[in-house]
């Protein structure tokens, strides 16, 4: 092996530290201190002692400790080192801190730890390579004007360790320090004792890394230790080790034990009786721990953790590992100094003591160097104090003190008497490969770090030194080499082969994937099922109705239900009716919706559980809906034969016990598939429920906190016969008065809890805030982003629970509100009929509306709960009441010609479903002809009515039954009587009038025009007396032209067309069936009618506007909402109202007894029962309600001969 003739052994034994540069010289008599200042531990001790004094380079906390920091090594004196909170003085490798610095090194200099005398003693500080100048500049005042040392050399703890290596080796010409300090690694060349600055690579890994790596680690699997930087520091020095073959070390790692021989033991320290662990003997490793012993077993992290040292890229830090970062500075040479490189590699700093990282080293570098090259690599008997004791030899050196800048220099010159030092520390490469003497440079030029290669590039040259498999690297290269340039690998080459992937699945993959595959198929079916008909459909839009797709969006209902009607006239799509009615096509649409919604008010599925700490709730989420609608309706064995007809069976009452055990058996299998499938059905709603909401509450934290309608509200709510998008449309308007009402009822101590919670967890979101505002860096200490973020969310949950003190709100006006658009509200409250008026701001209403106006969290906790829920309700609750399902299908199904089996509520038939009290205050009871009534075929809730009166709005071409157009027309006639009354009597018509116009501007501009219209046509001669107001002031006559003005400007029946037309509920032409219509139509009848005006009309009539106008000579708003809307609205609140005035009534009766009239309703029932055996046969009601009701008497439709009662 070839040698440079320019390296001979009269330079070799020139080399010394006196090459570095001459300063000023100082006594020699005076002492040294030896300080390695390191970013984690300082090694320091007189230049005289044998050994170093190592103490931590940091300031620490203890949780268990309420007396001052820990400083430096008194960090021995803590009893308990769990949670320990480090503040150092460096970070990323320089000396960020002066002044922590200055703490640490008050307490080395000090009493407690050297007592030395500054004034009186020299110091050798090593500092890190290319250390700012400005970060010099600071040392240096800080020792020399702080401290006061008599004198001070500055040098790089690799000089130091190079220059005990020559020393201990003369016959070395280059060397390589490899340095393993805590933040980096550095491969620093030496060439006759000087530093090649512009050949040292930094590698951004160190015994920091390392550790922390071995923290995520342990946390993930075992245990959480992400806090205990010390303990895991005390593990990695304990057990890591650098594997020499890792592929045979993984493998061992697999094995169990015995055989595994590298799986150990650590014992945790439990600070009383252990302070420090320790690791278990090889014979005990696997055993049973003992009684209070905390075991952490290290397996294959023995080896992997330094592994980072040698595959830096597998953490995501792109750089070459130690092996190749030494052959890439090695490669920068001259040809003829790599031998002297590559036999002298020395190993330094406290990472270098991990087993086995001299033999990993050495074959790294074997692996990649020139086999014509020996490789030598050594590691000193006490890598993490070389330096330190490199220190030591230096300062005996005779030349030491031309090295050392004394106090007096620096008070005279300052900062630039070390300037020669720091050039010479620098030298370039160029000037000694040249041959030119190494202190030929520019002294003019300050150092900086121009050119200096601190990080190692991505890739380079010297990977492919050796490899290891030729025969694929060249069939790769062939293989790139023929294919097209735009194509780097095909789809066959990236894809996985099935083989590989099936081999590793176990059971619980292959049941997930099995399940999911059929869920998948199923779904897939679906929808080209679905297709097809939607293109179907498609076709007869286009075709049969003549609706281009450009025009759907601008059709309502009602006109796409207008052609139907027309097409079947011409098509004939049903053969036994010639015409089809709007009832017919809503039957069809609604058969199986109109069943549910009776059922629910009927009350006959037990949705009803009793959960701890919360009391009885009403639970009906998506999974228990598609179960039951998949056992009551479409399933296989449901008691519907297909879609239309209800099967024969369950019409025959003789039939009714099998039947109902054949469905009880039915409910249980189909519960116990639900249990069998829970885990799966679970999993899939918590993935569900994740991507649906997880968005929205990251986005809104808040929303969790709102309100919604629930499922069984939905169903309580809905009218028989109405469509999705008519009770969206009616919930929608609902929804803010609902929640303003939900709002006023906030229990105190959530209140205070609220805002307790909401206080702690802002101050410490603001400071953080500020923090990471302050210093961007905060936010990359470990869980901070996330401690933000959560609580942000709890400030925002928080706030939902704290009402707004400076809103008063009015519950009566607000719960009326919610009524006028939802139409229903359940009629019992504390067991009783008396309605919701007056009660609106008791607790067991709001619990009521609760019920039906859930909280999102709350919804979204059930759905979370259906997969456990559902088999519940199904086996020890639905079967038990299969008995009443057969009886409700038999008594309550007819059949109508060309549409099929129906429910019979949903023929909304007022005589035979409606209730008394909701259709008159007083009764004819000389109606001989009507059939008896009983509460078992009466629908709760007014439902019967309601759904009437909103049929005729949705559907004013309908051509209504006798009856039911009896019952509408006495309706419109009662409330147009009242409309003339005095406003001082009991007058359903004004109560609902005074409750519409709290609705909002646009409700309230319509009754004012209303009322002011009614007063103006008003039938009273010039000077007469107007009964309204008690004969306190005459009418003066009007002004025709002033009426026709007002009529024109304030016509309730103009409206203003909005978007989204196919969303209306009803057609866009304003109907005539509604009490508002009626009120109208009465107003413009007669043609002797005097029109007059009165002022006390005109002021009562303002009275009801929500921005009142005192002559009313401006035109009021736009109304821009549907009219439908507001006569329905009317219509709703006036039914209560009259529902009411006749509960009173009842009430008041002389002898009226509620427990009398049970008594008479049960033996009125079971009677009826006895002889109509096509209806339900057991002894008593399936449900209690109406209880005030007497059912002896009959049902009457409304009559307008009837005066009210004030």
């Amino acid at each position: 092996m070839a040698e440079d003739n320019s390296f001979s052994p009269v330079q070799k034994t020139k080399r010394s530290a006196a090459t570095l540069l001459s300063s000023s010289t100082s006594s020699s008599s005076v002492p040294t201190l030896v300080l390695d200042n390191g970013a984690y531990t300082i090694k320091v001790g007189m230049s005289t002692a044998s050994k170093a004094r190592i103490i931590p380079n940091c300031i620490t906390k203890a949780r268990s400790e309420r007396r001052r920091p820990f400083i430096g090594d008194q960090l021995d004196e803590c009893r308990d080192t769990s949670g320990l909170f480090f503040i150092l003085p460096f970070q990323k490798g320089y000396m960020v801190n002066a002044d922590l610095e200055k703490t640490v090194w008050d307490y080395v200099f000090g009493k407690e730890c050297l007592n030395i005398e500054p004034s009186e003693t020299n110091l050798l500080i090593t500092e890190p390579q290319f250390n700012f100048k400005f970060l010099q500049e600071v040392g240096c005042e800080l020792l020399f004007e702080e401290y006061e040392f008599h004198g001070l050399a500055r040098v790089n703890a690799s000089h130091l360790s190079d220059y005990l290596h020559a020393l201990q080796h003369s016959d070395s010409v280059c060397s390589l320090i490899i340095d393993c300090g805590y933040s980096f690694t550095h491969v620093v060349p030496f060439v006759n004792g000087q530093k090649v600055a512009e050949g040292i690579c930094r590698i951004d890994i160190g015994g920091k890394a390392l550790t922390n790596y071995l923290k995520e680690i342990i946390s993930y699997r075992q245990l959480h230790v992400l806090d205990e930087t010390y303990l895991v520091n005390q593990v990695k020095e304990d057990l890591c080790f650098v594997s020499t073959d890792l592929k045979k070390d993984l493998q061992i790692a697999k094995q169990k034990f015995p055989e595994n021989t590298i799986v150990r033991d650590y014992v945790l320290p439990d600070y009383s009786t252990i302070k420090r662990g320790y690791t278990k003997p090889v014979e005990k490793t696997g055993s049973k721990p003992v009684e209070n012993e905390q075991v952490l077993r290290m397996n294959n992290e023995r080896f992997t953790v330094p592994e980072m040292l040698f595959h830096p890229a597998d953490v995501g830090i792109q750089q070459m590992g130690i092996g190749e970062a030494i052959m890439y500075v090695v490669d920068g040479f001259p040809e003829t100094m790599k031998p002297h490189f590559l036999k002298n590699i020395i190993l330094t700093g406290g990472s270098s003591s991990l087993p086995g990282l001299k033999v990993r080293v050495h074959d790294e570098v074997r692996s990649l160097a020139s086999t014509e090259y020996s490789v030598n690599v050594t590691v000193p008997a006490n890598p993490t104090t070389y330096a330190w004791e490199g220190g030591c030899k230096f300062s005996e050196d005779p030349e030491f003190n031309k090295f050392v800048v004394s106090k007096s220099l620096y008070n005279e010159v300052g900062f630039s008497a070390f300037s020669k030092m720091e050039r010479a520390g620098y030298q370039s490469l160029v000037t000694f490969a040249n041959g030119n003497d190494i202190n030929n440079g520019d002294d003019n030029v300050p150092p900086n770090d121009h050119n200096v290669m601190a990080h190692v590039p991505e890739h380079n040259k010297t990977r492919w030194n050796h490899i290891e498999d030729l025969d694929s690297f060249f069939n790769r290269q062939k293989l790139l080499n023929t294919t097209s340039p735009t194509t780097k690998i095909t789809l066959d080459q990236a894809v996985i082969p099935m083989g590989e992937c099936v081999a590793g699945f176990n059971f619980w993959m292959w049941t997930i994937l099995i399940v999911a595959a059929v869920f998948w198929l199923l779904r897939l079916v679906f929808v080209i099922y679905n297709t097809s008909l939607n293109w179907e459909i498609r076709a007869f839009y286009r075709t049969a109705l003549g609706i281009a797709d450009i025009d759907i969006d601008n059709l309502t209902w009602n006109d796409v239900q207008t052609k139907l009607i027309d097409v079947q006239r011409e098509q004939q799509m049903c053969i036994m009716h010639k015409d089809l009615t709007a009832l017919d096509i809503y039957h069809r649409i609604l058969r199986f919706k109109n069943y549910m919604v009776a059922m629910v008010n009927k009350k006959m599925l037990p949705l009803t559980i009793s959960i701890p700490f919360i009391g009885d709730t009403i639970v009906l989420t998506h999974g228990l809906k598609y179960n039951l609608e998949m056992i009551l309706f479409w399933g296989p064995w449901a008691p519907f034969e297909n879609s239309w007809h209800l099967r024969e069976d369950y019409k025959k009452v003789s039939k009714r016990k099998e039947l109902a055990n054949a469905l009880r058996k039915r409910i249980l299998w189909i519960g116990i598939a639900n249990f069998l499938l829970l885990p799966l059905i679970f999993l899939w709603q918590i993935l569900y429920s994740f991507f649906n909401y997880a968005e929205i509450v990251k986005r809104e934290p808040g929303t969790l906190g709102t309100r919604k309608w629930s499922l069984y509200g939905r169903l309580f709510f809905r009218h028989f016969n109405e469509l999705e998008h008519q009770i969206n449309a009616r919930l929608s308007r609902a929804y803010r008065p609902a929640s303003k009402y939900m709002s006023i009822f906030n229990a105190p101590i959530m209140t205070i809890l609220a805002q307790n919670i909401a206080f702690v967890c802002g101050a410490v979101f603001a400071v953080l805030s500020l923090l990471a505002i302050w210093d961007e860096d905060v936010l990359t200490v470990e869980h901070v982003l996330l401690l933000i973020t959560v609580l942000g969310t709890i400030i925002a949950v928080c706030r939902a629970f704290i009402p707004n003190e400076q809103l008063i709100l009015c519950p009566e006006t607000l719960l009326t509100a919610v009524i006028a658009h939802v139409h229903y509200f359940p009629d019992e409250w504390q067991g009783q009929c008396h309605g919701w008026k007056g009660k609106a701001h008791t607790t067991p209403t709001r619990d009521l509306l609760s019920d039906l106006f859930s909280y999102k969290a709350t919804y979204l906790a059930l759905e979370l709960l259906s997969p456990i829920i559902t088999p519940y309700i199904l086996c020890f609750k639905l079967r038990s009441e299969a008995l009443a399902l057969v009886d409700f299908f038999r008594n309550f199904t007819v059949e109508v010609v060309g549409v099929g089996d129906v429910c019979s509520f949903a023929q909304m038939d007022v005589r035979k479903h409606g209730n008394p009290t909701w259709q008159a205050s007083t009764y004819d009871m000389d109606s001989s002809d009507l059939p008896p009534k009983n509460s078992f075929v009466q629908a709760a809730n007014g439902k019967t009515e309601l759904s009437l009166v909103h049929f005729t709005h949705t559907n004013p071409e309908w051509k209504l039954p006798k009856d039911a157009g009896t019952y509408i027309t006495n309706l419109k006639e009662r409330a147009a009587k009242e409309l003339g009354m005095p406003v001082i009597q009991e007058n359903a018509l004004f109560a609902s009038l005074n409750s519409i116009s709290s609705l909002g501007d646009e409700y309230s501009n319509v009754v004012t025009s209303l009322l002011f219209e009614n007063q103006l046509l008003r039938s009273v001669a010039p000077g007469q007396i107007d009964p309204l107001f008690d004969g306190q002031q005459p009418t003066p006559p009007l002004n025709p032209r002033a009426f026709s003005q007002f009529r024109s400007h304030n016509n309730p029946m103009q409206m203003s067309y909005r978007g989204n037309v196919n969303q209306l509920e009803g057609p866009p032409n304003f109907g005539r069936r509604g009490i508002l219509a009626g009120l109208n139509q009465s107003q413009h009848y007669g043609s002797n009618v005097q029109e007059q005006s009165n002022i006390n009309m005109m002021s009562f009539a303002n009275s009801f506007a929500q921005y009142p106008n005192p002559m009313l000579s401006q035109r009021p708003n736009d109304t821009n909402i549907e009219l439908h809307a507001v006569d329905m609205s009317l219509d709703a609140l006036y039914l209560h109202e009259l529902h009411n005035m006749e509960v009173r009534r009842r009430t008041s009766q002389p002898g009226y007894s509620l427990a009398t009239s049970m008594q008479q309703n049960n033996n009125q029932n079971s009677a009826f029962y006895e002889s109509q055996p096509q209806l339900h046969s057991s002894n008593s009601s399936p449900i209690q309600e109406q209880q005030t009701v007497f059912q002896s008497e009959r049902t009457p439709l409304l009559s307008t001969t009837n005066t009210v009662k004030s």
